[in-house]
């Protein structure tokens, strides 16, 4: 049986892997200001995106959707912008991308949500 870790960094490598073929330039990942944390941080057409991952086995405890709720999305925010003050990157120049993945027996699926709103 994994551990938490080695569950997070295979479904974490999947994400990374699928933006890698869609031309995204990773840059960070596991970001950590204080107790919060930015997933995954890119780079396209010259914005800086900053990716949620959200992993379910299965729907029992909601759907990867219903995961990324408005207090999540309000706390990305926060740390976003810390991190944007702290590294003099331009709001105007960033985007907020979602990636959400399921497994169905040895399968993985993968949805992409581009620019959601904050």
């Amino acid at each position: 049986m994994q551990n938490k870790k080695q569950t997070w960094n295979e479904w974490e490598l999947i994400a990374i892997n699928f933006l890698v073929k869609n031309w995204y330039k990773i840059l960070e990942t596991n970001h950590t200001i204080k107790w919060w944390e930015i997933d995954i941080i890119c780079e396209k057409d010259e914005k800086i995106i900053f990716v949620e991952v959200k992993f379910r086995k299965n729907e029992n405890y909601g759907t990867w959707e219903e995961a990324f709720t408005k207090a999540k999305r309000k706390t990305l925010l926060r740390t976003i912008q810390k991190y944007c003050l702290s590294k003099k990157i331009d709001l105007d120049n960033i985007q907020m991308d979602f990636v959400a993945i399921s497994k169905q027996k040895e399968t993985y699926n993968l949805k992409h949500y581009e620019n959601v709103e904050i």
